[in-house]
């Protein structure tokens, strides 16, 4: 279903014009059958005309339906279906992550960068999990929560990883500040073999190019 949703979201706006021109192409055939069907002076050929006319009109509100459909589930199911919103942007290189601490009585300005702490990165009330914790073990659907309070902040994403691989996949992203809130994504765990995962929050400024931090977290995927 999610690939269903992306490849709508992807391509929406061409639908939109091959539907209409197919819908315009079955207008024409309408107009040409109802004329026909006044014009026609005996019984066969008004019934032919009419079922020519009946046919175009159903394909016409097939169409018409289509395009409702399209949109619906464009602009109502797909920003609230989980894994759909996702961002495909750039693996963040975690070895280069700038390592220092954060002065609590600074408040970061325009363009600057919040530094990660040693280890995970995480900056309390600023950039950071709340659920799940490090160490915690989870199943099944996991609905995501965190902070992402960070001043000109564009936009962040969410990733999960197997220790030791450098391939992140995407979960989901989002462009609003959330304090010890959901994410905005689920993540689906019951296909993947239980054992250790990373998974990592990015902060990326509102150039949407420079990172403003990077939280990582360890946790235990078990069986449900």
């Amino acid at each position: 279903m999610s690939a269903l949703l992306r490849f709508l979201q992807d391509y929406e706006v061409p639908l939109y014009i091959l539907l209409g021109v197919v819908g315009i192409i079955y207008i024409r055939k309408m107009a040409v059958s109802w004329r026909e069907w006044r014009i026609a002076m005996f019984g066969l050929e008004k019934e032919i005309a009419q079922r020519h006319f009946s046919s175009s009109l159903t394909i016409v509100i097939l169409l018409l339906l289509m395009s409702m459909t399209i949109f619906a589930l464009v602009s109502f199911i797909a920003p609230t279906f989980p894994g759909v919103n996702t961002l495909s942007t750039p693996t963040i290189d975690l070895m280069a992550t700038s390592v220092g601490t954060v002065n609590p009585l600074e408040t970061p300005g325009v363009g600057t960068t919040i530094a990660a702490e040693t280890g995970t990165g995480c900056v309390s009330d600023q950039l950071e999990w709340t659920y799940p914790l490090a160490g915690d073990k989870v199943s099944g659907w996991v609905e995501l929560k965190g902070t992402v309070n960070i001043p000109n902040l564009g936009y962040y994403k969410f990733e999960f990883s197997q220790p030791g691989s450098s391939t992140w996949i995407a979960i989901s992203a989002g462009n609003k500040v959330v304090i010890d809130e959901t994410l905005g994504g689920v993540w689906n765990t019951e296909q993947l073999t239980p054992g250790e995962y990373s998974l990592r929050l990015v902060a990326f400024d509102s150039s949407n190019e420079n990172t403003l931090g990077t939280c990582v977290i360890s946790v235990q995927v078990v069986a449900p």
